[in-house]
């Protein structure tokens, strides 16, 4: 099934924003320019340019992810019993025009607009067992990057995968406070104004990602804070700066 086709069978049950710009690649590092999109061609989507996943390629996998020119062989059943929106699919009769590796007869499921980054990032999630905790909020500090928490909201929210929606909003909600006390006596402590574990000086950067999460989760308790920070990037960075990594549009 096309993605395309995906898209109209299955209504997400929560509103979202057509806001395709704010999935950016969550590798993206502050270089002041925005990487340019390659264009696909039909010599990529061809299964001889296409690479096995080192981490996610089980032999005895029913059916087989491409993100991108990467293939992730995996379980349906796995997947259907954590995101209703691959039970649907999967439980739908395959057409005949369907791709399916012939080498192992597994069914093929493009998904052309996930990066295999933060694919990788949910199945780690979701392979362990069903109901673990993939957000410990109780850690001090949580050993959570924000690639790891961008990728389980967008692809979380796309999939209906719900545990992993929210608790990853839980998490950025508790350093995204709109309680301005709290958030004044946790700047005390963190000079740059996002979680330790983000990283360094250019961490800073990542509140424009979180900006988007907001956006894409319809989360307008976050935004107060994370656009404060953005705004205290502006002496050091230009705006073509702060919209490249995360892709936040102007306007």
């Amino acid at each position: 099934m096309q993605p395309s086709q995906m898209s109209t069978l299955f209504s997400r049950k929560r509103s979202r924003e057509d806001d395709s710009d704010g999935q950016s690649d969550p590798e993206w590092r502050v270089t002041g320019v925005a990487p340019t999109k390659k264009t696909r061609t039909d010599d990529e989507d061809a299964p001889g340019q296409r690479q096995r996943d080192e981490e996610f390629w089980f032999e005895d996998g029913s059916v087989i992810l491409v993100a991108r020119n990467v293939e992730f062989r995996v379980y349906m059943r796995v997947l259907a019993d954590h995101s209703p929106v691959f039970a649907d699919m999967f439980s739908l009769p395959q057409p005949k025009s369907a791709a399916t590796d012939r080498a192992h007869g597994c069914p093929i499921v493009p998904l052309e607009e996930d990066s295999p980054e933060d694919l990788r990032h949910v199945l780690r999630a979701l392979l362990p067992r069903k109901g673990a905790t993939f957000v410990h909020l109780d850690a001090h500090p949580p050993s959570t990057t924000y690639e790891t928490i961008a990728a389980y909201l967008r692809l979380g929210h796309k999939y209906q995968v719900d545990t992993l929606f929210d608790q990853s909003l839980s998490y950025l909600k508790r350093y995204f406070t709109t309680d301005f006390d709290i958030w004044q006596q946790w700047l005390k402590h963190n000079q740059y104004q996002v979680p330790v574990e983000w990283g360094g000086h250019e961490s800073k950067l990542f509140a424009i990602g979180v900006v988007n999460l907001a956006r894409l989760a319809q989360c307008d308790a976050l935004l107060p804070s994370a656009l404060a920070v953005c705004c205290s990037s502006m002496p050091t960075s230009s705006s073509r700066d702060l919209h490249a990594p995360m892709g936040l549009k102007s306007g």
